[in-house]
């Protein structure tokens, strides 16, 4: 995204365009339940507080069912979550709520894989992980958050390979 997201309600607009599995797995919801999570996602500027609470909350829920829902499908489900550029580069009031957003998902014993720390520290080596004039990871961003996926999903690999299913 471009620009700065001030609200719970932004935040939430920003889940929807940004998560890839977060979009994917909402649609496999919607299509196998026949209802919609989603009926929340227009912003409407002159929303109060309390509205924009309300929704954050409807997302949290959301993402809370989408993990209940896998877990009675025996599916395994973990999100990964990709910063905007905007949170990489340290403002406080987003990495706030980026910190909130992580603590409900621990809190709820919900997995996900953040990528923040892993690119805040390829910027702190003077490593550029966005592209100067857009919003989106160049290349080196790219490979950071690969190797975190391949740091994460290795041990998962392992295990599984260890199994009855599989021989790596």
């Amino acid at each position: 995204t471009s620009g700065k997201i001030k609200s719970n309600a932004q935040l939430r607009l920003f889940l929807n365009k940004h998560f890839r599995l977060y979009a994917l797995l909402r649609k496999v919801f919607t299509a196998i339940s026949k209802k919609s999570l989603f009926t929340l996602s227009v912003v409407n500027p002159a929303e109060s507080q309390t509205s924009l609470n309300n929704k954050y909350v409807a997302t949290l829920r959301e993402f809370k069912e989408i993990e209940g829902y896998c877990r009675k499908n025996q599916v395994s489900c973990w999100f990964l979550l990709i910063p905007p550029k905007e949170f990489v580069y340290n403002n406080a009031a987003l990495l706030s709520q980026w910190k909130s957003f992580c603590g409900f998902l621990s809190k709820n014993n919900i997995e996900y894989l953040d990528c923040l720390p892993a690119l805040q520290e390829a910027l702190s080596k003077k490593e550029a992980v966005f592209f100067k004039v857009d919003p989106h990871l160049n290349k080196n961003g790219h490979n950071v958050v690969a190797t975190e996926i391949y740091k994460y999903l290795l041990p998962k690999l392992t295990k599984f390979s260890s199994s009855k299913y599989l021989n790596i």
